[in-house]
């Protein structure tokens, strides 16, 4: 996040804060007031006694492709020297605008931890139970599963795999046209999936009022093996 007003320089096709083949906005993230987002997430991390300096942050968010785009979760990675992640906000976003973070240590190479649940993100789940979050990182490489646990049954799961590439002018440019609509498309299949939902006769849930605080801790369960 410190090399990102530099990242819009070098790149042709990417921008901040204005439109671009691929863009990101800043006042989607965080408290949606601070200019220094890398500041805001050290804010955060260092609240709960988390070690930041030496440290550097890293956003891993679907930003706006053609001006268009939804993030539903972002992840802000704390990393050391050595390139290591040491901590972790997941930002969760719903679609009604809402957003809640939960901050966590991380392992060596795979963590899991749990939360309570707290922000509403569909209208077809209530806010109970717990989120238990699994990440595996390597140098290249990231897995996440989150899994909605409630009285020992996983109501819901889902995942996230990403393989780090190069970012250039020619990459941005590339998947733009190979992919235009790919900022809509979240949106559309979070409402597509929620459709589907309704047709096999799911219990609506009203939006209920926003948490109470920003942000929740999470506990780790267990540390895992290295990442394979």
């Amino acid at each position: 996040m410190d090399n990102l007003e530099q990242s819009a320089r070098q790149l042709k096709w990417f921008s901040v804060g204005k439109w671009n083949l691929l863009s990101l906005d800043k006042s989607k993230y965080g408290d949606r007031n601070s200019s220094d987002l890398a500041n805001w997430a050290k804010s955060l991390f260092e609240a709960e006694g988390i070690v930041t300096e030496h440290h550097s942050v890293h956003l891993l968010t679907f930003a706006n492709v053609l001006g268009l785009g939804f993030s539903p979760l972002s992840l802000w990675l704390l990393r050391n020297e050595a390139g290591r992640s040491t901590a972790i906000i997941y930002e969760v976003h719903n679609t009604f605008g809402d957003q809640h973070s939960y901050v966590a240590s991380a392992g060596a190479n795979a963590t899991r931890q749990t939360v309570d649940k707290t922000l509403h993100v569909s209208p077809f789940f209530d806010v109970s139970g717990q989120y238990r979050f699994t990440l595996q990182e390597t140098d290249d490489d990231l897995d996440l599963l989150i899994e909605n646990i409630k009285d020992g049954e996983r109501l819901h799961t889902a995942s996230l795999s990403l393989t780090r590439k190069p970012a250039t002018s020619t990459a941005i440019l590339k998947n733009t046209l190979t992919a235009p609509f790919s900022g809509l498309s979240v949106i559309l299949s979070i409402h597509w999936q929620a459709l589907r939902l309704w047709m096999r006769g799911a219990k609506y849930h009203r939006r209920p009022a926003k948490p109470d605080t920003a942000y929740s801790l999470t506990q780790a369960s267990s540390t895992l093996g290295k990442a394979g």
